[in-house]
């Protein structure tokens, strides 16, 4: 009686411990395969510039007209194709239009962007008027087939622009300007705004006291201000023509000469 008992014990200690050790195997397997499962890869990552404000030229894909983007910040320096890195502003490269949009690779290839884009980048805060123009550099004919130039004269063109103004840090839209060129050595304001500045005191918790500055964009407007023709002095360009910038004032208009020459391109 005493033996069968032990061997009927016996046996189920030896299944207990095969239920065991299964269980460490599956508990095993499970841990392998949660350390194989590969992190979800985000399909909306964006680039986080390390910036406070963009300013976004584009013009129609695959047109060749070559249109500049310049910046004027409030002591007076400017970014443009002539000088791309001015005090906090940065010109990311000078587009020429569909013109300087095409690569060939080393075995004949030929890669081409159609995008017309340029982008200043503004890395810091300095108080006081900012002012965003666009300058209409050069018309070359043969454009694309969705510009809104009905013919290859220069007197019939019209370039669609859209400038954006962005503040990074909080991202925020700032505003959207479109308009129309249609002339070249023409130049359009597309915003005027000014950065705000506030300064306070902040104690940290071991008693010091921080000055601490808080920025702001305030009055943003489209008011016209000409300041890119005050910059053609002692510069190369020559012109045999005149051309027109629009004026301060409601339908007018001011005679100067031009920087940039017809047909030409930024050097």
């Amino acid at each position: 009686m005493t033996t069968g008992k032990r061997s009927r014990y016996l046996s189920g200690l030896g299944f207990t411990d095969l239920l065991f050790n299964t269980l460490i195997g599956f508990v095993f397997l499970f841990v392998i395969a949660f350390l194989l499962i590969a992190p979800p890869v985000p399909t909306d990552k964006k680039i986080d510039p390390k910036a406070e404000v963009l300013i976004i030229l584009t013009w129609p894909e695959g047109n060749m007209s070559d249109i500049d983007l310049w910046v004027k910040d409030p002591t007076g320096l400017v970014v443009s194709f002539r000088g791309r890195d001015k005090g906090l502003m940065h010109l990311d490269r000078d587009d020429l239009g569909n013109s300087n949009d095409t690569l060939m690779l080393a075995d004949g290839r030929v890669i081409k962007s159609e995008q017309n884009q340029e982008i200043v980048t503004i890395r810091g805060w300095i108080p006081g008027e900012w002012v965003v123009n666009i300058h209409f550099y050069a018309y070359r004919p043969g454009m694309a087939s969705n510009s809104t130039a009905s013919s290859s004269s220069e007197d019939e063109i019209r370039i669609p622009i859209t400038v954006e103004l962005i503040r990074i840090n909080p991202y925020k839209s700032k505003g959207v300007a479109k308009f129309d060129l249609i002339k070249t050595g023409q130049e359009k304001t597309a915003f005027n705004f000014t950065v705000m500045e506030r300064t306070y005191s902040v104690m940290q918790s071991d008693g010091t006291v921080v000055e601490t500055s808080e920025f702001w964009m305030d009055e943003i407007t489209t008011m016209m201000t000409p300041f890119i023709y005050e910059h053609k002095l002692g510069n190369t360009y020559q012109s045999p023509e005149q051309t027109v910038v629009e004026g301060t004032g409601p339908g007018t208009t001011d005679e100067v000469d031009p920087i940039a020459p017809y047909g030409g391109g930024n050097p």
